[in-house]
């Protein structure tokens, strides 16, 4: 060592330690932490409770939030189950309802009668008894015998009067609705009844103007009757006869003319048959 670098060396020349020896160097003090404006809240006056939270992360917290209210949400708009029971019952209840009364309009009870449908049960009853209009019956007209001693006695209504243009032995209602005439054939081997009326079928069938000809055995009175029926469809009337042999060894018609042939003279009259003038039968028809 030489003497320049001795004397430039406090410590080996003895001098002052503190001005020859340079003190340690001191720590420099903490700086004063500054968030980074990232970081400060934009609200003035607000609270920074999150302060050094990076915004990102509080964006997505708030993401996270409004997930959770979007999701509690739905779950609040789901309807109860009870809730949905409840709902279900009502309109079933509703539907069973409509379908009873659209039996009941289907199959209407009987008048006075009660109904039942479904799991309930539905009456019905009038109150008010239907009045059915009785059948208004004519009074019995007064009748008069006519006929004669080869054709017997039958009896008519006594306003009936003799059809003189009709020939023969022809009485009829004043409306002309309704008319009889009245004939006989001495009985022989082959003119019976019988005969006659079979006679009489044959020729109805094959007449253009008369429809639906038949032939029935009535029992009037005592007499069993042949009964030979058509329509005439050019006079608009029925005709109806009555073949039977008589007592006095004849076969008698009685034919009855008349434009309603649900007439209850259809039976009075030929019931009425007797050789008597005098004597009105009071039998009544059989079939």
């Amino acid at each position: 060592m030489d003497n320049d670098q001795i004397q430039g060396n406090p410590s080996v020349q003895g001098g002052n330690p503190e001005s020859a020896v340079p003190a340690p160097e001191q720590a420099a003090p903490a700086p004063i932490y500054t968030a980074p404006a990232n970081m400060i809240p934009e609200t003035p006056g607000a609270t920074p409770l999150m302060v050094g939270v990076p915004r990102s992360s509080i964006a997505q917290a708030a993401a996270e939030q409004a997930a959770r209210d979007a999701v509690a949400a739905e779950q609040r708009k789901k309807i109860d189950p009870k809730i949905l029971i409840g709902i279900i019952a009502c309109i079933a209840v509703i539907i069973g309802s409509v379908v009873v009364i659209a039996i009941d309009l289907m199959n209407p009870p009987k008048k006075g009668g009660r109904s039942t449908s479904g799991s309930g049960s539905s009456s019905s009853s009038n109150d008010k008894k239907e009045v059915v209009p009785e059948k208004e019956v004519e009074p019995e007209a007064e009748m008069q015998r006519i006929g004669s001693v080869e054709h017997g006695y039958i009896s008519v209504p006594k306003e009936w009067t003799r059809d003189v243009e009709a020939g023969g032995l022809t009485y009829a209602s004043s409306d002309k609705t309704m008319s009889v005439a009245m004939n006989s054939v001495a009985l022989t081997a082959t003119d019976t009844a019988k005969a006659i009326a079979d006679n009489a079928l044959a020729r109805a069938k094959i007449t253009p103007t008369l429809s639906q000809p038949q032939m029935t055995i009535e029992k009037h009175g005592t007499i069993s009757m042949y009964k030979v029926y058509s329509y005439n469809t050019q006079t608009k009337m029925w005709s109806f006869e009555f073949l039977f042999d008589g007592e006095d060894q004849r076969v008698h018609s009685i034919i009855v003319y008349a434009t309603d042939n649900t007439s209850d003279l259809l039976n009075t009259i030929p019931s009425s048959w007797s050789v008597n003038q005098n004597l009105e039968s009071t039998s009544t028809t059989e079939k």
